[in-house]
Formats: structure tokens, sequence, C-alpha cells
């Protein structure tokens, strides 16, 4: 019995738990700059604790901090998870604010990401597939039984998949070279990434 606790005791202090944060207090990591990429991190890890909403801010710290092909593949995820939310709220406000984040995010992001349109095909993918991994936050929409919500993520997830699929398509068979001309009038990178940082942790996947 000794020897089990002893290491029961090592096995925990080799691998302690993580803290879950509170709202409030992610948000305080967020807004200072030497902890919002630890709050990134650590979101990501957490999902099912907090509202969707962070994931922008966890898009924009690893952005800021040079993670560039994370903060992408974030910033997927947070457009994913943020749309049945804006669904459900229609009458709250929340589709000016969230049009809002992704005009102003959205733009760093994709002024970046669009240099290499097939790189960019690959990550919106990878983002689309982990999403469906990711566990849904446990506070639910006001008025929403689980039930509606689980289908109503369902039915939004179809509807992105058929719209990436179809904006790719686009892009890459028809409007390719009308898009990287667009980007060269732009004074826009065209080419692989620019410094995209390290690359998406397999934990993310």
């Amino acid at each position: 019995m000794k020897v089990f606790m002893v290491l029961l005791f090592l096995s925990l202090n080799a691998y302690p738990m993580k803290p879950i944060y509170s709202t409030d207090r992610l948000e305080a990591m967020f807004q200072n700059p030497k902890e919002d990429l630890a709050a990134a991190e650590y979101l990501l890890s957490h999902t099912k604790h907090h509202h969707p909403f962070n994931l922008v801010l966890a898009a924009q710290a690893l952005f800021n901090h040079g993670r560039r092909e994370q903060g992408a593949f974030v910033f997927y995820l947070f457009q994913l998870r943020i749309n049945p939310w804006v669904t459900a709220g229609k009458d709250s406000g929340m589709s000016s604010l969230v049009g809002a984040l992704k005009q102003s995010v959205g733009s760093q992001v994709h002024s970046w990401i669009g240099s290499d349109p097939e790189a960019w095909q690959e990550l919106a993918l990878k983002a689309q597939a982990a999403e469906k991994k990711l566990p849904l936050a446990e506070q639910l929409p006001p008025g929403m039984t689980k039930e509606k919500w689980l289908a109503l993520n369902e039915e939004l997830r179809s509807k992105s998949s058929k719209e990436l699929a179809e904006t790719f398509r686009s892009l890459l068979k028809e409007g390719k070279d009308a898009f990287l001309k667009q980007r060269r009038a732009n004074k826009l990178h065209v080419g692989p990434w620019i410094d995209p940082g390290p690359p998406i942790p397999i934990g993310w996947l």
C-alpha cells in the first residue's frame, strides 16, 4: 500500500493537472501581452469551459507572437465555433460584433495566409476536421436545449464544409491567377508563407 501511494504521488507530480481558469482570469490574461500566449495555449485544451468567442483572442495572441500558422488555424476554429452562437442569438447584437472581429482579425490573417492558396486550403481543412473533435462549450445559448444545440452545430458544420469546398474549388481551379494578380497589385506577398512560426501542435489536430 505504501509503495502504491508513493507511485501515485510521483505520477501526479510528473503530470500535474492544468488549472481551470475563470472567465475573468482568462480575459485578464488575454489583455496582458506577457500572459496572452499562455492563455491561448490553455484555451485550446479547455474549450468546453469557455465561450468560443475567446478563440478570436487566442488567434490574435498567437499571430502577434509570430506564431502565424497557429494563429490562422485558431482563427478558422473561431469562425466555425462562433457561427452557431450567431445563429442562435441573431437578435442579441452578437452578429455585428463577430462581423467586426472577422473583418479586423480576418484581414490580418488572410493578407498573410493568402500568399499560398494551396497551403491555405490545407490549413482550413485541418481546422475543419479539428473543430469536430473539440468539446463544445458547456454553456448553451439562452433558450436552447442540448438536443437542438447539437443539431444546429451539425447543420452549420455541413453548410460550412460545402461552402469551403466551393470557395477553394473556385479559387484554385478558376480564379487563382486573378487572385494572385490582385495580391501583387495590392503589394502583398505571393509564394510560400513568410515566417509561419512553429507548426500546429499535434494535440490541436
